[in-house]
């Protein structure tokens, strides 16, 4: 019964990821930027169908600071991509990503929100973050999910930024799970409110 079930769960997931459009690749992705009265902060981020983006837009207008997406330069889109890309995160395969790396030294906080694939942040995302230095940086984990992200697996990504000098202020899990985009982003907002009260001090 656990079998079938996780079947169903499975081919719900792959229905429904396909349902919604991949992210076009552009080939100089640029960082948005904000008001340069505010503290130095930036949201990165990768987006697959689109709800990760609604997520981190929402993160950069509420903080009013720069924005960067990730962008995975293999095809991500259809019912092949979705199970290559579970495939690559259960083989913690690379991804060719742009930008490859970016420079951090003016940002005090750094958000990265990322997609869950197999209870997983994404390749691209975790492709981006084994290349950089997270030295005195505040950082905030933002995961986006159909359903959840194991708490072990969050752990494990906090050890990794904290092996680099990073601090992880906050982390958090936003469910899309038949939410729509005002949805998400209202319960975006209510998660990073105690970080806009503090960035307004």
């Amino acid at each position: 019964m656990k079998i079938i079930s996780a079947i169903l769960v499975s081919l719900f997931f792959v229905i429904a990821g396909c349902q919604q459009a991949s992210s076009p690749v552009s080939e100089n992705p640029e960082v948005i930027h904000g008001s340069q009265n505010k503290s130095k902060a930036i949201v990165l981020y990768y987006s697959r169908t689109g709800s990760t983006r609604v997520v981190a837009k929402t993160i950069r207008e509420a903080l009013d600071c720069d924005l960067q997406e990730i962008k995975d330069l293999k095809d991500r889109s259809g019912i092949k991509g979705f199970w290559v890309g579970m495939k690559d995160v259960s083989d913690k395969v690379t991804a060719e990503i742009k930008p490859q790396t970016l420079d951090l030294d003016a940002y005090d906080l750094i958000v990265i929100c990322s997609p869950v694939w197999g209870m997983h942040f994404t390749p691209a995302i975790t492709t981006f973050m084994s290349s950089m230095d997270f030295k005195d940086k505040r950082i905030v984990l933002a995961a986006v999910a159909r359903m959840n992200m194991k708490a072990e697996n969050m752990e494990e990504l906090k050890k990794d930024i904290s092996s680099k000098g990073g601090e992880v202020i906050k982390d958090f899990v936003i469910k899309t799970w038949f939410k729509s985009p005002e949805e998400i982003k209202e319960q975006t907002k209510q998660n990073i409110k105690d970080i806009t009260e503090l960035q307004s001090k």
